[in-house]
């Protein structure tokens, strides 16, 4: 129950999960990953392959964020993965048709994706919230640089093999580590809506911008300040429910409670929100997302007071396997680690 923020009459809550974990994990690994031994690739794969597999299983994610140096390993492992939950009938085929997977890719590296994994449609970027965070976030690129030499050229790439959708991550969109917890949202709300404006015509097909995820830099976000951003966005002609998602930050021992920005961010429209198993960072000096057994509770909760737990059915069954999958990743990370 979440007293305080629901009315009697309030509609149910279905989340749009975009589960991160993979990336977390290799975010972690990257800088030792490629000189490890095969035997210790072997065993980080099996767990990426975990991960992909348990956030569908358990997590109920509508998509998966993967990080493209991980792709050419993944495939069987998957399919294995499905014949040992009892779920034979799921491929890692199925996940490509159904547009599950969204590649977490570098705009260095798509032509790469793109010659590599063609059947891979479904791409997303990092971009700069502002001239600051382009600096500090993006080896010193100045913001106007960052678009001219490495969005740009990206998407015209895959427009040219197009078609396809990218998500637009905009870090540090809602707090800042170097501008603060109060990033202008008059400027947010322009590169969002710019951004998805994006509808770029190739050779073969087309590459438009789908969504922007805004990104909680430093942990600080106000539900005050979420509504200012959010509604500055709305302002620019952006569908709020389609085209935009937020990453959190994990709020251990903070004062201001995840479920209270959840409840905010539900209340406006926004049922994209990405999440993460693993009790890691998604990117460097980022503070680490929500807890995807976080979403998944705050969701059983509001529906349950909202009255609409009991006719979900096996809404509550859902929200105790997936905090049950997300202690188990949290103990075997752990063990991952010493």
């Amino acid at each position: 129950m979440l007293p305080n923020l629901l009315t009697h009459n309030a509609p149910s809550c279905s989340m749009r999960l975009l589960e991160c974990s993979s990336s977390a994990l290799m975010s972690v690994l990257s800088p030792s990953f490629e000189h490890s031994s095969s035997a210790a690739c072997g065993d980080v794969l099996k767990f990426f392959a975990d991960l992909i597999v348990g956030a569908l299983v358990f997590c109920k994610a509508e998509q998966l964020l993967v990080p493209f140096s991980a792709l050419h390993s993944l495939a069987h492992l998957v399919d294995e993965r499905f014949l040992c939950c009892g779920q034979p009938q799921r491929t890692f085929s199925d996940l490509l048709k159904s547009d599950r997977l969204v590649v977490l890719t570098k705009p260095r590296d798509v032509p790469q994706l793109i010659k590599l994994f063609p059947d891979f449609k479904n791409v997303c970027i990092c971009v700069p919230s502002g001239p600051l965070s382009s600096r500090m976030l993006f080896d010193g690129k100045y913001l106007e640089e960052f678009y001219a030499e490495e969005f740009n050229p990206a998407l015209s790439a895959l427009a040219d093999a197009g078609p396809y959708s990218v998500t637009a991550w905009m870090r540090s969109a809602l707090t800042c580590r170097y501008e603060g917890l109060y990033v202008p949202s008059v400027r947010v709300a322009e590169t969002a809506a710019k951004l998805l404006s994006i509808d770029i015509g190739g050779e073969r097909g087309s590459c438009r911008c789908n969504r922007v995820v805004l990104e909680e830099g430093v942990c600080g976000l106000t539900p005050r300040w979420l509504e200012t951003v959010v509604k500055t966005v709305a302002s620019c002609g952006v569908s709020i429910s389609s085209s935009i998602g937020l990453a959190l930050c994990d709020r251990n021992c903070q004062e201001v409670d995840e479920n209270y920005l959840l409840s905010k961010a539900t209340g406006m429209g926004i049922s994209c929100i990405a999440a993460t198993a693993v009790p890691a960072p998604l990117f460097p000096r980022a503070e680490r997302l929500i807890s995807t057994d976080s979403v998944a509770s705050f969701v059983s909760g509001w529906n349950d007071a909202a009255g609409a737990g009991v006719a979900a059915g096996d809404d509550l069954d859902w929200s105790e396997d997936c905090v049950e999958y997300c202690t188990a990743i949290r103990d075997r990370w752990k063990m991952f680690n010493q």
